[in-house]
């Protein structure tokens, strides 16, 4: 069960199916309403056991079985009684759907890869041409990183391509 839901996730990514396409098929395939709530956003998305939007929850996934998204966001099943089996793989599966959905959509994270990646240091010489080449850098020139705190008027302003390093 668990190679099927894996596989059935990996065929919506690859078919570039959209938030609500994803929360239709994780309630539809968990037999139960499905709830996302995303990290930067007050709005909630549920969907019946039959595909159907359903209104939005003001408690979200106070009262249901839940997984967070490693942005902050969360999805929830509202399964009354006994867990299935599958619940926690659907959780996941979805969880792990949205993020690379929204990632897709994030027109700042090649940017920010490329910046990591050269502060950093550690890729090949053609990844680090390809980083220099998406900032618009010349090749082979040797170029300063600042580090500034994010209070900083032009790190407020973000007049800079940015990452943020651990």
């Amino acid at each position: 069960e668990s190679l099927k839901v894996i596989e059935y996730f990996d065929s919506l990514v690859d078919g570039r199916v959209g938030v609500e396409g994803m929360l239709r098929g994780a309630s539809v395939l968990a037999g139960v309403p499905v709830g996302y709530r995303a990290a930067a956003s007050r709005v909630t998305l549920r969907y019946g056991a039959d595909g159907a939007r359903l209104p939005d929850s003001e408690d979200g996934a106070a009262s249901w079985v839940s997984h967070r998204l490693g942005d902050g966001g969360i999805v929830w099943l509202e399964r009354v009684g006994a867990r299935h089996a599958s619940d926690a793989m659907i959780l996941e599966r979805l969880a792990i759907s949205l993020l690379l959905h929204t990632r897709r959509l994030d027109s700042t994270a090649p940017v920010r890869r490329a910046v990591e990646l050269l502060v950093d240091g550690g890729g090949s010489d053609a990844e680090l041409d390809a980083a220099l080449s998406r900032l618009a850098f010349p090749a082979r020139t040797p170029i300063f990183a600042v580090a500034v705190s994010s209070t900083c008027p032009i790190a407020a302003a973000r007049a800079v391509p940015e990452a943020i390093i651990g």
